[in-house]
């Protein structure tokens, strides 16, 4: 966090109009993107938010170094596609201006840390179409969007320790999905659902969701889906509608909706009479 403050002092030692575009630093250690300057809301459906200072020490004790003070994250594929966009500037720790070219980068040097290119067109696709895209589970997870954790009858103490635990349960959440990045199926880890997908909504408050309207499970378009990993997918989707996006070489998007429920024949078997 102190390498962001270093980079948004020096933007402005320069003279840089912190408001004309929204702007972001990388923060390698957390592995995102800190909001260091706001336009308007452009980023209100995309990224986390959270206070970087909370943390448990040794003793299991919760503290926040007496700063409450919560910034606003992206992940790298909201990142780039906002670059992409000319909605936003991201800056690296040293406080060079990166451009999209140089994110795309990351796809060539295979970064761990990020996610891989049929994944970002993926997310690049559903985005495109209007959709309110974030990482599997984020949104949804009871960490991220806890709220009263208290009653009305606590007394101040235990109201602001329920505060500190409610900062760290999202802090952890949103960390769990900074380590976490999209994959494709048929690679060597386990089959995972990457994306959740909301429908359009300029009212649509991340601390306030609901289920998702589908869930997006991504893969190579040539590369065949074996059944064990597509009974995997169904188990995790709990409830909501599964799609898997096929990416081609090309970058063409093919979604494919899949199901669990019985399919009707359209011809019924013929029963003799009796």
């Amino acid at each position: 966090m102190e390498g962001s403050a270093h980079v948004q002092t020096k933007l402005e030692d320069k003279g840089s109009s912190l408001s004309v575009v929204t702007k972001c630093v990388f923060e390698p250690e957390l592995n995102l993107y800190r909001i260091v300057a706001h336009k308007g809301k452009v980023v209100s459906h995309y990224g986390v938010s959270f206070n970087p200072n909370i943390k448990v020490d040794k003793c299991g004790i919760i503290s926040d170094n007496e700063s409450t003070e919560t910034f606003n994250y992206l992940f790298f594929e909201e990142a780039l596609y906002l670059t992409q966009r000319g909605l936003l500037q991201v800056y690296d720790a040293d406080g060079q201006l990166l451009t999209a070219k140089d994110l795309f980068k990351c796809f060539e040097n295979n970064c761990s840390s990020q996610i891989i290119i049929e994944a970002y067109l993926s997310y690049m696709h559903l985005r495109g179409q209007g959709y309110i895209v974030f990482r599997h589970g984020l949104l949804t997870d009871s960490s991220y969007n806890v709220h009263e954790l208290n009653t009305p009858g606590d007394d101040v103490e235990t109201k602001k320790m329920a505060v500190k635990v409610r900062a760290l349960k999202r802090k952890e959440a949103s960390l769990r999905a900074a380590s976490q990045p999209p994959q494709i199926l048929n690679s060597e880890k386990e089959p995972k659902i990457a994306f959740d997908v909301f429908e359009p909504n300029s009212h649509f408050a991340k601390t306030k969701v609901s289920s998702p309207e589908f869930m997006v499970a991504v893969t190579n378009y040539n590369s065949p889906i074996d059944m064990s990993s597509l009974n995997i997918l169904l188990r995790q989707k709990r409830g909501s509608n599964l799609r898997i996006a096929a990416v081609s070489e090309s970058g063409t998007i093919v979604m494919l909706g899949l199901c669990d429920k019985e399919v009707v024949p359209i011809i019924q078997p013929i029963t003799e009479n009796v």
